[in-house]
């Protein structure tokens, strides 16, 4: 019964596995996602002046909650005058690259922006224990105030891209010491840094996750019930797919990344028709770069499906794959005939 029922639903998982992103470039936006990109959009148009930083977390919470590409340009704006620069630098790349509404005006202001962004940032490669920490980023001015980003870490490595000149960074967790250094950063150099915050004196740093547990005895494994089954003809035609699938994946992936090298390229020499014009082949290449990916991903989902769900099965199936396309969506279709 089990392995009938995997067999109807093949085709669906297949059609799933292998959708586009260039569709998922068409997002539904949902009410939640759309009040917050409006009252993003308001703090932009204050009266009082633009209020980057509360349309920053609004237009974060907006990509949040419907992660459509058309919101990652406000992001990228909000987080370029925030001085946040690495992230304002991957969300206009990927706005450009992804979003199919960019016009060619809005593209040659964007890819402005980023040669300037891409001149004066700096990198910081941070790794931390405890690993979930808070770091505050203090950009020292002559002209004024310090600029002052705030970032949640919870894995233990952080990344940033941020504006060149002095630094102070602080690392805090509840219950730890808090770490402080100042740093004065360039274009081209890569800061790296390690910090083991120590606990407090009074001994209210929280344990480690796990820590009061015990090791247990594993469970002896069962035994292969797939042990000298025979391979089906539906899992041979599977793994042929893939592997063809992958090839052409390999392919039309360098092509593209071939593209994006001469996109930086063009963008660090400041030639905007170019970098535009290699823009509009870089989306091409990209979708079906996505396309043959995610069709790589479900002929190999299927492939697996049909050797676990047809080993030890008696009865005789006649299999069919091949490619499925239809308006919104694109994939392959795998067919068994009992």
């Amino acid at each position: 019964m089990l392995w009938r029922i995997a067999r109807g639903l093949m085709a669906a998982l297949l059609v799933l596995s292998a959708t586009s992103s260039v569709w998922a470039t068409d997002v539904p936006i949902s009410d939640e996602a759309r009040q917050h990109f409006r009252r993003g959009v308001g703090l932009l148009r204050a009266s009082g002046g633009p209020q980057y930083q509360e349309a920053y977390v609004a237009f974060k919470a907006a990509h949040a909650a419907s992660p459509s590409p058309k919101i990652l340009g406000n992001i990228g704006l909000c987080a370029m005058k925030l001085e946040r620069d690495g992230e304002a630098i991957e969300a206009y790349e990927r706005y450009l690259s992804e979003s199919a509404a960019v016009s060619k005006k809005e593209a040659a202001q964007i890819i402005s922006d980023l040669v300037k962004l891409k001149g004066r940032v700096a990198r910081l490669r941070l790794t931390f224990d405890p690993p979930d920490v808070t770091v505050v980023d203090e950009r020292q001015r002559d002209d004024g105030p310090p600029i002052v980003n705030e970032y949640e870490v919870k894995y233990g490595r952080l990344a940033l891209g941020v504006r060149m000149g002095r630094h102070r960074i602080t690392v805090q967790r509840a219950g730890y010491e808090p770490e402080s250094w100042e740093l004065e950063t360039s274009k081209g150099l890569v800061w790296q840094r390690a910090v083991t915050l120590k606990p407090q004196a009074d001994g209210s740093a929280e344990p480690p996750d796990g820590s009061d547990q015990t090791a247990g005895t594993p469970d002896e494994p069962a035994a292969d019930e797939t042990d000298g089954a025979a391979i089906s003809t539906g899992v041979w035609i599977g793994i042929g797919v893939t592997g063809a699938l992958a090839v052409a994946t390999a392919v039309v992936g360098g092509v593209a990344l071939a593209n994006k090298s001469s996109f930086d390229e063009k963008l660090e020499a400041g030639d905007t028709d170019a970098a535009v014009e290699l823009r509009d082949t870089g989306q091409v290449l990209n979708v079906t770069t996505d396309i043959l990916l995610g069709t790589t991903v479900a002929a190999a989902a299927a492939t697996v499906i049909v050797y676990f769900a047809g080993s030890g099965s008696q009865d005789e199936t006649a299999w069919s794959l091949g490619p499925s396309v239809a308006p919104g969506w694109a994939g392959l279709t795998l067919q068994g005939v009992y």
